[in-house]
């Protein structure tokens, strides 16, 4: 061994293939390549170890030997061996929706009781004054938002835990229902500005309280409290913190205590459906928290996500609502460059102003480092990674997203939208079969299941959930070319027309911010390039949400067009992925 110098062949390759393994890693980190790639990287370096020793057996020696019958067998079974590995670990990963993805330190977990876990349930208004219910609602968002930032545990979002609220669910199933080992109850009571807070936190599966506290103060001490509460909890929980997580406890947002009454009630407003009474109420609540103190970030912050709402549900043009949420969430970053909510809205308005995706990309996975537990870093980073074609990023950023808040309406969207983007409708149709069992209310919804049902085969099955959205909004012009699009998956042209062409008619006299994008959609779906192509054109004027599902399969008989090849190079958006050729993958 001496004599073919096995040693030093071995430790060369050792110390060059670390360098590259640390080298690969942090290009795999940086962009977040799926595990199994990374774990091939170990594996592949493992089987160059030993084809590094066969070589050196047969030719350390100065190199004197010939490449042998035996030396070439083994060769081609290391190899052989290698590349069956990388496919064991390719496929394993493919097939098991919640294998191995992972983001910042998160993983899609089926484990329905991670230990290191707390639901925040909705405080109870015990005052008997209507006047406390937005503090009580403020006070649990707020514990939900400064237990968020702990990295070591997991905190469903207010989404899902005030799904409980108004409810009396034992504990197990509210542990259950959020995959949580503990659940966090308050209370408050008194009158005027004294008050109690009464807290307990519950280990689901013993059911033993591990800590309780009452607390009297002012209204005034809402800080203190939250801080005292989010501290307690963590130490209940022997979480170690990290970096400044401990100062993110405690912070203080403002010492103005009727600026941070506004900001309560603003949140509260927000927690609620956004409807156009809701968002203009909380934004106005929002306006006069940063009236009666200019310093408050988080409430320019929050009132930037606000008009990121107004936007993407169109209860005003997008343009001045995307406009605005930009303006308010610089004006917040400037004040305290640790604010979430801040990089969230920025982001989304610089995708939607600006197509500048990379940029957006970056502010949400800021997003996601200041708010680990935080669902709406991970989604909208899914938005960006599937718009950028990066679909196995994008389905596992969903996944984490719907991992950390497995009630609420829009991680379940994001998740159907990350299989449908890979054209796995079946997926798709699972996942929104779960959504319009929780929530039956939303047309959209049905319509989406109807056309991945169309999309995977089942047009039969489709007419029941397409006719469901007709009868929840029968009226609406987005709801009615929702139907069209399906209609025109499945071949009726006939009906298509008979929906469309009215409502044409009407677009032509009004604004088309709502419906411009679904018009191209349905006009891709049938092959219609020229009269596709106008309303894509007309669709990027409005900054309509569209253009954020290019890649859909309504656009496929556009891929050759030069128009559109056009369009999406003005997007930059990656060709390859945007100018296939339809069916080729």
């Amino acid at each position: 061994m001496k004599q073919r110098k096995i040693v030093q062949w071995a430790l060369a390759y050792a110390a060059a293939a670390w360098i590259g393994l640390e080298v690969f890693d942090l290009v795999a980190e940086q962009f977040m390549w799926p595990i199994w790639v990374r774990q091939s990287a170990t594996v592949l370096l493992l089987f160059g170890l030993l084809i590094t020793l066969i070589l050196a057996w047969h030719h350390g020696e100065r190199g004197r030997q010939k490449v042998g019958p035996g030396e070439l067998a083994s060769l081609v079974v290391l190899l052989v061996l290698a590349g069956g590995s990388v496919w064991v670990l390719r496929s394993r990963d493919a097939a098991s929706p919640v294998s191995q993805s992972s983001i910042a330190g998160f993983s899609f977990r089926q484990e329905p009781l991670p230990e290191n876990s707390v639901a925040v349930l909705p405080c109870l208004d015990l005052s008997g004054e209507a006047s406390h219910e937005h503090f009580a609602d403020g006070l649990a968002a707020e514990l939900i938002t400064r237990l968020a930032a702990v990295s070591e545990l997991r905190v469903p979002s207010h989404t899902s835990s005030f799904a409980f609220k108004g409810r009396s669910a034992p504990i197990e199933e509210v542990a259950s229902s959020l995959r949580v080992r503990h659940v966090l109850e308050c209370s408050v009571t008194g009158d005027g500005s004294q008050l109690r807070i009464s807290t307990r936190l519950v280990d689901a599966e013993s059911g033993y309280t591990l800590w309780s506290e009452a607390y009297d103060r002012e209204a005034a001490d809402l800080f203190d409290v939250q801080r005292d509460i989010a501290q307690a909890v963590v130490g209940s929980l022997e979480v170690e913190l990290r970096g400044e997580e401990s100062m993110q406890l405690a912070q203080r947002w403002t010492d103005n205590e009727e600026a941070y009454d506004h900001f309560l009630r603003g949140i509260q407003l927000q927690l609620r459906a956004p409807t156009a009474e809701a968002v203009e109420r909380g934004r106005r609540h929002l306006e006069q928290a940063i009236d009666l103190d200019p310093t408050f970030g988080r409430a320019y912050a929050r009132l930037a996500m606000q008009w990121i709402l107004v936007g993407n549900w169109l209860l005003a043009p997008p343009g001045d609502a995307y406009t605005e949420a930009e303006r308010l969430a610089g004006e917040a970053l400037e004040l305290d460059s640790e604010l979430f909510e801040a990089y969230w809205a920025r982001g989304w308005a610089r995708m939607h102003l600006d197509a500048a995706w990379l940029e957006a990309r970056e502010d949400f996975r800021r997003t996601i480092s200041l708010a680990p537990n935080e669902w709406a870093g991970y989604h909208s980073l899914g938005f960006v990674e599937g718009v950028l074609g990066r679909t196995d990023q994008a389905l596992a950023a969903a996944r984490v997203a719907f991992d950390l808040d497995p009630l609420a309406y829009w991680p379940q969207i994001g998740l159907s939208f990350a299989y449908t983007r890979r054209r796995d409708y079946e997926s798709a149709v699972r996942t929104l079969q779960s959504i319009v069992e929780v929530h039956p209310d939303e047309p959209y919804t049905y319509a989406g299941l109807a056309l991945s049902m169309v999309r995977a085969g089942l047009a039969t099955d489709a007419e029941e959930f397409l006719l469901a959205a007709m009868r929840l909004a029968p009226e609406v012009p987005p709801v009615q070319l929702s139907v069209a699009l399906v209609r025109a998956a499945a071949g009726d042209r006939k009906a298509v027309r008979a929906i469309v062409e009215p409502l044409e008619e009407a677009a032509a006299n009004g604004p088309t911010y709502a419906t411009a994008g679904l018009f191209a959609s349905v006009y891709g779906e049938l092959g219609d390039k020229d009269r596709a192509m106008q309303w894509l054109n007309e669709a990027r004027e409005n900054l309509d949400t569209v253009l954020l599902f290019l890649d859909s399969e309504e656009f496929d008989s556009l891929r050759g067009d030069p128009r559109f090849a056009e369009f999406i190079r003005d997007l930059e958006l990656p060709e390859d992925i945007y100018l296939r050729p339809a069916g080729s993958g």
